[in-house]
């Protein structure tokens, strides 16, 4: 099976004119970790969304404040549009993304040494071609440890700093700019998520980051082939472009449906003929239609459709494994050293009583028809009520705090990396109603 021909030169010089760098290290948790999925998702058009386009714009407003030292209050009540592939999206500036914004600044504002905002850093000694950069958000450089710093502004899947392929290599580009000599050996990745209330920090030497050069630089080497293999797994398919019609992507979650679990934690690359083979066989297996000439790693809609029913099978049967997990860890089982603890996931604020918040909000300027229409509320949105009102922001918490509450989050299985502490009173009723509830997608 012939791959669509693409030329690789042209590719480069079209992408070096677009301001991104092939490989760059936001992408990095993809394709280092599966060859296959880079030149495809380069070809893919990128739309964004909403949250990458307020991330856009949040970096631009921290990096101002950073910079100036000034807290950029007259940005309030303005916009921005952010382009994002054949459109893009307006996002509005208000005194939240401010606050999110002081968040990242007081984390490092404090930190001795000389701060560089929005740093682009070269890496391209371990590329297969020039002229590889990746902009850091920050980095600072002291006498004996630099820091590189990156803001995620996202509020879905929670981001660690430990490992972080994209922070890496922002250091290895800092220290072969700011200490070529090898003077400098630890490196602090910083990593905030302030909508999360999530900051993360991870102290690597220069010995393993220079490791990392090394199998990342192979990595890279592979990517940048036609015939690269892919391999699918929970990283590097997370925001894959092109994960819905990926062949790979496909054979793992059937053979994870017919129980084979064999390479799940050193996954064995797809190359181009074996997804072809896994083609042949879905059709073989349903029916006795033939695929006329598709590339081997793009599922057609006709073989897509036949993949369609196995979705309530294998959400229904993933279910039920995390609800048994939890249920051993309640009956004694240590799940430990399966890197497994059981944590109380987040829960939403509410009222305590609805005909006492009414009333509350009435006393503090909220009209009736604001605060419940037609059902009341929620506190979040009392909240933007009553700065309508002329209540200051910082205010809310102590003006709500005695008709809201927060009820205990439901138990859900996390990764020991989780920052949040394990559940140590797992008592009878843990797992009431748990099997009509989905599990927080950050977890997987």
């Amino acid at each position: 099976m012939k791959i669509r021909p693409i030329n690789l030169d042209q590719l480069r010089r079209v992408r070096d004119g677009s301001g991104h760098s092939i490989f760059g290290p936001s992408g990095s948790g993809m394709f280092l970790h599966c060859s296959g999925s880079l030149i495809p998702n380069l070809l893919e058009v990128d739309n964004g969304n909403e949250d990458s386009a307020y991330g856009t714009v949040a970096h631009g407003v921290t990096e101002l404040w950073g910079k100036t030292g000034i807290r950029p209050d007259h940005l309030i009540g303005t916009n921005e549009f952010v382009e994002a592939g054949e459109w893009g999206h307006l996002v509005w500036i208000d005194e939240a993304m401010l606050d999110y914004a002081q968040m990242c600044i007081d984390w490092v504002d404090w930190i001795e040494g000389e701060k560089f905002w929005e740093r682009s850093v070269d890496f391209s000694r371990i590329t297969p071609i020039p002229n590889q950069r990746g902009t850091a958000d920050l980095i600072i450089r002291d006498a004996e440890r630099l820091y590189v710093i990156d803001w995620k502004f996202g509020k879905g899947v929670k981001v660690y700093a430990e490992r972080n392929t994209q922070a890496m290599l922002y250091a290895l580009g800092a220290l072969w700019e700011f200490d070529p000599k090898g003077v400098i050996q630890e490196v602090e990745i910083r990593i905030a998520q302030p909508r999360l209330d999530h900051f993360d920090t991870w102290v690597v030497s220069r010995d393993e980051l220079m490791e990392f050069a090394g199998w990342a630089k192979a990595r890279m080497a592979l990517a940048w082939q036609l015939d690269a293999p892919r391999v699918a797994g929970v990283k590097q398919c997370e925001f894959c472009k092109v994960k819905t019609s990926c062949a790979a992507n496909a054979k793992l979650n059937v053979e994870l449906t017919e129980g084979v679990f064999e390479n799940l934690e050193n996954p064995h690359p797809v190359s181009v003929d074996e997804m072809q083979a896994f083609k042949d066989r879905i059709n073989d297996d349903f029916d006795e239609l033939k695929i006329i000439s598709p590339e081997a790693a793009t599922l057609s809609s006709v073989e897509l459709a036949k993949l369609l029913p196995f979705r309530r099978l294998a959400d229904k049967w993933w279910k039920t494994i995390d609800l048994e997990l939890m249920k051993r860890a309640v009956a004694g089982e240590d799940l430990a050293p399966l890197d497994w603890k059981i944590v109380e996931s987040r829960s939403r604020r509410r009222f305590r009583s609805k005909v006492e918040a009414i009333s509350y909000l009435e006393e503090l300027g909220v009209p009736r028809e604001s605060s419940a229409p037609e059902t009341l509320v929620s506190p979040a949105e009392a909240e933007r009520l009553l700065i309508k009102a002329g209540h200051r922001r910082k205010e809310l918490p102590n003006l709500l705090e005695g008709v809201t509450m927060k009820p205990r989050g439901k138990p859900t299985l996390a990764r020991l990396a989780d920052k949040r502490p394990a559940m140590g009173d797992l008592t009878e009723g843990v797992f009431d109603d748990l099997e009509n509830e989905t599990t927080e997608e950050e977890d997987y």
